[in-house]
């Protein structure tokens, strides 16, 4: 299984991947949301971990963007955030 990871906090990306790594899951790692999206064409990926909070686009915006892509329709992808506004957990489901 192959996990993308999306997060501008590098002590996130290392957690999520020690995690990963823990239960057989290799990662793609990406601490720009844009990066991320551009590399998503050739990345095959099985699940994603998307940050709430990020520079350039925000957890949502790039989900939104994710679901575009005709081979990301079906991957589950996961917001992570501490923030408590119902609105911003609503709109991630």
């Amino acid at each position: 299984m192959r996990i993308l990871i999306v997060d501008d906090s590098p002590t996130n990306l290392l957690i999520f991947t020690k995690v990963a790594k823990t239960i057989g899951c290799t990662t793609a790692v990406f601490s720009d949301p844009l990066a991320a999206l551009n590399a998503l064409p050739t990345l095959e990926i099985d699940l994603a971990i998307i940050d709430y909070h990020m520079p350039s686009l925000n957890g949502l915006e790039l989900i939104k963007r994710i679901r575009e892509l005709p081979q990301c329709i079906d991957v589950p992808l996961v917001m992570v955030t501490a923030n408590s506004d119902s609105s911003v957990r609503y709109a991630a489901l």
